[in-house]
C-alpha cells in the first residue's frame, strides 16, 4: 500500500517522528466570516487526530485590515505576535486575501525570522470546505504538511530534540539505492532582480541523509551567478559528512546529485572533483519537469492507447559526452485519479519525468527503481507519491523561498 495517510488512519501506528501536540495561531483577514475560520479550524483538528498525528489545537486568531497597505500590516501583526509564541509548541496558519507572491515572501520571511514556519491558505480556498470530498482532501494535505513543518521548526530551535528524531512521517521500507550508504542532494539555483536590472543569485540545497528518508537537511548559499561556485559546494559537501557524524549515522559512500533542471557540464565537473578530494563515489540526475516528450501504453491484446501507470519507466539510450556518459529516462511516478481533457474535448497523456544520468555502479532497472522510491518520501501529499523525488522537490521549493529574499533556518548539530 503506497498511501501513508490511510495507513496511518485505518492502523494502529503512529509517524515516525512521534505525535506532536500543535498550538495553531490562526492569522486572518478582518472581512473572512466566524463561521469559514470556525469550519476551517474544526476540519484540521479532526483530520490532525485521525491522521494519529497528536493533537491539534487553536491557541488564538489574529485579525488584520485586508483593506490598507498589505505588506506593511501584515509584517506589523506577524512580528508582534510571533515574539508572544514558543516555535516548540506553536505554528502559524496564514490566511492570504489573494495569491500575490510578494504577501507569500512576506509572510515566511517575518515569520522565519523569529524561528517560525508557516502554512498559507487562500481565502478563497475557505469557500470550497462545503464539499465534503474537497475538504477531506485539503485537510489530509495541511495537516501532513503542518506536522513535518512543525518537525522541522522544532528540531531548528531545539538541537536534543533534532538529535534524538528518527524520521519525519514515515521512511521507506525498503532504502531507495538497494543498500544504505547514500546522501541524497537535490539542489537549484534561483535569481530576482534588486535594481536596475541587477540580478540576485542564490542556491538552494536539500539533504536526505540516509536511503530511507529518515533525516533531512538543508543548505543555502548566496552566488555570484546562477552556477554552483567551488566554495558553495565544499561547504555543503562538509555540511554533509559533519552531520553524518554528528548523528552516527554508517559511513557515507556515496552521493547522490539531482539537479533541476538539465545537468550542467561546468556542476558535473566541479562536484566531480571534490568527490576525489573527499573520498567519494558520486553519481548526478537532471530533472527536466518541462518537455514535449511523451509516454503511452499500448496493450497488444485489445490494441488500445492508454495513458501509462504509475511506475512505469523507459530508457531511451544514453550520450557520450566530455563530462561522462548520459543515459536517459521516461519515468511515470504518479498518474490523474480521473481523465483529464484539453478544453476541445481531447484526452490529455500524463506528462512523463525526463530524467538525465551519469551513474557508473547502478544498472538502469536500479535507477529507475531510486527515483521512483524518493518520490514516496513526500510528506505533504496524501496519495503517498509526487512526480518529483523529494531531494528536488524541497530544493525548488526552497530556491521559491530564497528568490522571494527569505533566508531559510535549517536544523543544526
Amino acid at each position: 500500500n503506497n498511501n501513508p495517510a490511510k495507513i496511518l488512519e485505518e492502523n494502529d501506528v503512529e509517524p515516525i517522528g512521534g505525535k506532536q501536540d500543535v498550538r495553531v495561531v490562526i492569522v486572518s483577514p478582518n472581512d473572512v466570516s466566524e463561521a469559514y475560520i470556525k469550519l476551517l479550524e474544526e476540519c484540521l483538528i479532526e483530520r490532525y487526530a485521525a491522521l494519529k498525528l497528536g493533537s491539534l489545537t487553536r491557541e488564538d486568531i489574529v485579525l488584520y485590515d485586508s483593506k490598507g497597505e498589505l505588506q506593511t500590516t501584515i509584517v506589523k501583526v506577524l512580528g508582534r505576535s510571533s515574539v508572544n509564541y514558543d516555535p516548540e509548541r506553536h505554528f502559524f496558519i496564514v490566511i492570504l486575501p489573494g495569491k500575490i507572491e510578494e504577501l507569500n515572501n512576506v509572510v515566511r520571511g517575518t515569520l522565519t525570522d523569529n524561528s517560525f514556519h508557516s502554512q498559507i491558505i487562500l481565502k478563497d480556498t475557505l469557500a470550497k470546505l462545503v464539499n465534503e470530498k474537497f475538504k477531506a482532501a485539503f485537510a489530509t494535505n495541511v495537516c501532513l504538511a503542518i506536522y513535518y513543518e512543525f518537525l522541522l521548526q522544532k528540531s531548528t530551535v531545539n538541537r536534543e530534540f533534532f538529535k534524538g528524531l528518527e524520521g519525519l512521517t514515515w521512511r521507506l521500507t525498503v532504502p531507495a539505492d538497494g543498500s544504505e550508504d547514500t546522501v541524497f542532494i537535490g539542489f537549484d539555483t534561483s535569481w530576482k532582480i534588486i535594481e536596475r536590472g541587477l540580478k540576485a543569485f542564490g542556491a538552494a540545497f536539500a539533504i536526505v541523509f540516509d536511503s530511507y528518508g529518515r533525516l533531512l537537511g538543508g543548505y543555502s548559499s548566496r552566488i555570484v551567478s546562477d552556477r554552483i561556485d567551488k566554495i558553495t559546494a565544499t561547504k555543503v559537501m562538509q555540511n554533509i559528512f559533519n552531520t553524518a557524524k554528528k548523528r552516527g549515522l554508517k559511513r557515507v559512500g556515496r552521493i547522490v546529485l539531482y539537479r533541476d533542471g538539465n545537468l550542467r557540464p561546468a556542476e558535473v565537473r566541479l562536484f566531480s572533483k571534490l568527490a576525489k578530494e573527499f573520498g567519494i563515489e558520486i553519481a548526478f540526475r537532471g530533472v527536466v519537469k518541462r518537455h514535449i516528450r511523451r509516454l503511452y501504453a499500448y496493450s497488444e491484446a485489445t490494441g488500445r492507447v492508454t495513458n501509462p501507470r504509475s511506475g512505469d519507466w523507459v530508457y531511451l539510450g544514453h550520450l557520450r559526452t566530455s563530462y561522462g556518459i548520459v543515459k536517459k529516462f521516461l519515468i511515470v511516478s504518479t498518474t490523474p485519479a480521473a481523465p483529464i481533457y484539453t478544453p476541445k474535448g481531447v484526452r490529455k497523456t500524463v506528462a512523463p519525468i525526463f530524467l538525465e544520468v551519469i551513474d557508473d555502479s547502478l544498472s538502469e532497472e536500479e535507477i529507475a527503481k531510486e527515483y521512483l522510491r524518493l518520490c514516496h518520501l513526500n510528506f505533504q501529499c496524501w496519495h503517498g507519491a509526487n512526480k518529483l523525488a523529494l531531494p528536488v522537490l524541497v530544493a525548488d521549493q526552497l530556491a521559491g523561498i530564497i528568490r522571494g529574499g527569505v533566508a531559510p533556518k535549517f536544523p543544526q548539530l
